[in-house]
């Protein structure tokens, strides 16, 4: 199925434009640092969104974490790296512990609304845990008319060693707001403190991918269990945000080894992570 018409105008959109005066150049790829704990963050494209976590700066145990939108004018989902990238701001907020940058803000502007997400790094001096917190702000900017849009997580990591992929993924909570993946090396856990998600999915990692690139209407199916394999959890959030009006997303991440996986954990996951390379 085509895609509609805007989300093909968002495509062509997708071009970083110059800083405020004064401001630093926006970028393509932003690195943020927390003691041990490193990640980094695509800004741009269809496959925006963070694509290195790591607990020690060695092996990545992240694919992607990306975000995807729907609006009512819209047939189908597309990366919010999609849209026009209009701000961007890194800042350091643990300066007496860690002078580097731990903090990414940034703006995104669609045709009557923005969407405004923050990731904020902490990690660990000795390596092994890493934790996010993320806040994703939906502003309707028109003066008129309501915002009806769907909004779409997607995280697929890497926690298992072995010749083929071995993680499970879970929804888990009364309201479904906690998502879990688990391997042999490592569990990671996110909660959504608010609101609550309308729809979930725990599934295979491509085939939930393909859904939101497919070019047709996504709507998740509410699968609570996954694995093991290719594991990977999707949530989406169905909003109408009034004139003028905004929703606020916020949730907490946290990553930390299976128990009794500490020694093998480097070792094992060269195989099927990615090393840092810098």
């Amino acid at each position: 199925m085509r895609r509609a018409s805007l989300c093909a105008t968002l495509i062509a959109l997708a071009v970083t434009t110059p800083a405020l005066a004064g401001e630093p150049p926006i970028t393509s790829t932003v690195f943020l640092a927390d003691r041990q704990a490193t990640a980094d963050i695509a800004l741009t494209g269809p496959a925006a969104g963070m694509n290195w976590l790591s607990p020690d700066n060695e092996i990545s145990r992240l694919r992607l974490q990306g975000f995807w939108f729907r609006t009512a004018q819209m047939e189908s989902e597309a990366n919010i790296g999609q849209l026009q990238l209009t701000g961007q701001a890194v800042s350091d907020t643990n300066p007496g512990t860690d002078n580097r940058p731990d903090t990414l803000a940034l703006q995104y502007t669609g045709p009557g609304f923005t969407i405004e997400p923050t990731w904020k790094l902490r990690g660990s001096s000795h390596g092994g845990q890493a934790s996010v917190v993320e806040l994703i702000q939906i502003n309707n900017t028109s003066r008129t008319a309501p915002l009806v849009i769907s909004f779409f997580q997607y995280s697929n990591f890497v926690l298992s060693i072995g010749a083929a992929p071995a993680d499970t993924s879970q929804i888990h909570g009364t309201v479904n707001n906690t998502a879990t993946q688990s391997g042999n090396v490592g569990f990671l856990s996110e909660t959504v403190v608010t609101p609550s998600p309308s729809r979930w999915s725990a599934g295979d990692a491509n085939t939930l991918l393909n859904q939101l690139n497919d070019g047709s209407s996504t709507t998740l199916d509410n699968a609570t269990l996954f694995g093991p394999g290719n594991a990977a959890w999707a949530y989406q959030w169905d909003f109408t945000i009034p004139a003028g009006g905004s929703v606020l997303i916020s949730k907490t991440k946290q990553l930390v080894p299976t128990p009794g996986a500490a020694l093998p954990l480097a070792a094992g996951l060269v195989l099927i992570g990615r090393r840092r390379r810098r």
